[in-house]
């Protein structure tokens, strides 16, 4: 007996929205996550960090040109100014992929106050957009100072500040924020983490001519052997705040 079109939609729909947590609307999360352009500029939200004033999403030059730059490419290294609104980016950029499949995200920096505050804004991020588009739910085991887990699976963790924290896992996105400021060298960690299938998004801003960001920027640029790492640079006129 063949089982009408209409009933199976139906029992997909209910699967994915019992998988998603109950209270949620799986249309509205289906056109939420239909593109990352739509997804930003339709349901994403920013809080400023000094006076916690919260908006929706605008983004600017410099969040435009990483957006499309990590739409395109599998490993993204980003030179920018301060205040451009790259960090904001890659907490919508995961979010998004999360909310579409099971995946884990990678976050290293090396100041551990900040790979707190960046799950935090993941966390607030994740509470709008459930009631937003009925956003995934948060695990019962998912909720800690630097990790999320969603009841479809899908986590964000951020790593302690050690060149071996990579070894145990295989990621679907690393993100390293702050490069040049990381005493390390993160990049076969990184690499080894992601395979042949994950992406890198590595942002920092300028602390010289020296150290593992500075040099694979620059053998990006000269196209030596890590010339497959798309270059993104945003200047301070990429940031409105700093015209008014």
């Amino acid at each position: 007996t063949q089982i009408p079109e209409e009933t199976i939609q139906a029992v997909a729909a209910e699967l994915l929205a019992e998988r998603l947590g109950s209270g949620t609307d799986a249309a509205d999360l289906e056109e939420a996550l239909k593109g990352f352009d739509g997804f930003v500029n339709n349901y994403c939200w920013v809080k400023n960090n000094r006076t916690g004033e919260t908006s929706r999403a605008q983004e600017w030059p410099g969040q435009i040109k990483l957006r499309q730059a990590i739409q395109a490419h599998q490993k993204v290294i980003g030179l920018k100014s301060r205040g451009v609104g790259w960090t904001w980016e890659t907490i919508f950029y995961s979010l998004y992929l999360m909310g579409r499949q099971n995946i884990l995200v990678l976050y290293m920096c090396q100041r551990q106050e900040n790979s707190f505050a960046y799950v935090e804004r993941v966390k607030w991020l994740r509470n709008i957009l459930e009631e937003n588009c009925g956003y995934p739910k948060m695990a019962a085991d998912g909720n800690a100072a630097r990790h999320l887990k969603l009841v479809n699976g899908s986590q964000i963790l951020a790593l302690p500040r050690k060149p071996d924290s990579m070894r145990s896992h295989h990621a679907r996105l690393v993100i390293v924020d702050e490069w040049p400021e990381i005493e390390y060298a993160a990049l076969p960690s990184v690499m080894g983490t992601i395979g042949d299938e994950g992406q890198v998004i590595g942002i920092g801003t300028a602390k010289g001519p020296f150290g593992e960001f500075y040099e694979t920027y620059r053998d990006a640029m000269m196209g030596g052997p890590l010339k497959h790492f798309v270059r993104v640079f945003s200047p301070w006129t990429d940031c409105p705040l700093y015209h008014e």
